[in-house]
């Protein structure tokens, strides 16, 4: 029998976390995909930034870190809108589209755009999330971005597509980082890892 290790949660959390995106209920899906795009921003945002980090997971967490800030954000997503979609209206931001990062000139890597979004999602001193509606229905969120002395600020309408995107992919790197595909005997040991209430 397999140990358990830091290896192993570390990849059964996050794994199945993104084994639940595609199968959140239909009458939930806004609300449902937003909490677990929210987990697995927190999770892997921290995860990856911790300094202390003395496991056997914190050089490949490093260099997660550093491939994240070595591609854009665009190469990170590809899914989502590269350029902007017309709105319907001046009050409508169109959904998924990050290209309003490129303003503030501090976001040219896919680290430092996963880290706004995280602060959006996180920080419960300043409420910067808004749920957004049409028609009596619940659409998705915004997102208002800044950084920490509050000089810029980019809104971000995300819908569930645009949530499940960011965090499938987001949860894909960061467990073929905590466990290389090819270790079919640890993934095979993550998931035989049970839970008890």
């Amino acid at each position: 029998m397999t140990e358990i290790s830091t290896r192993h949660t570390e990849w059964a959390t996050v794994s199945r976390m993104r084994e639940m995106l595609p199968s959140v209920r239909r009458d939930f899906e806004i609300t449902q995909t937003f909490s677990l795009f929210t987990g697995i921003v927190c999770w892997t945002m921290q995860r990856i930034r911790w300094k202390e980090d003395n496991t056997e997971i914190a050089q490949s967490m490093s260099d997660f870190r550093s491939r994240l800030k070595d591609i854009t954000f665009a190469e990170f997503a590809p899914g989502l809108r590269p350029r902007p979609a017309p709105a319907n209206s001046a009050d409508d931001m169109p959904f998924n589209d990050l290209s309003a990062f490129n303003r503030t000139g501090q976001h040219k890597n896919a680290l430092s755009v996963l880290v706004a979004l995280r602060n959006a999602v996180a920080h419960g001193d300043a409420r910067r999330i808004s749920p957004l509606n049409k028609g009596g229905r619940l659409v998705g969120y915004r997102l208002d971005c800044q950084n920490e002395n509050r000089d810029w600020v980019v809104p971000v309408s995300l819908n569930a597509k645009g949530m499940s995107i960011i965090a499938d992919e987001l949860a894909r790197q960061y467990c073929e980082a905590a466990i290389h595909p090819d270790d079919q005997q640890s993934i095979v040991a993550a998931q035989r890892l049970r839970e008890t209430g």
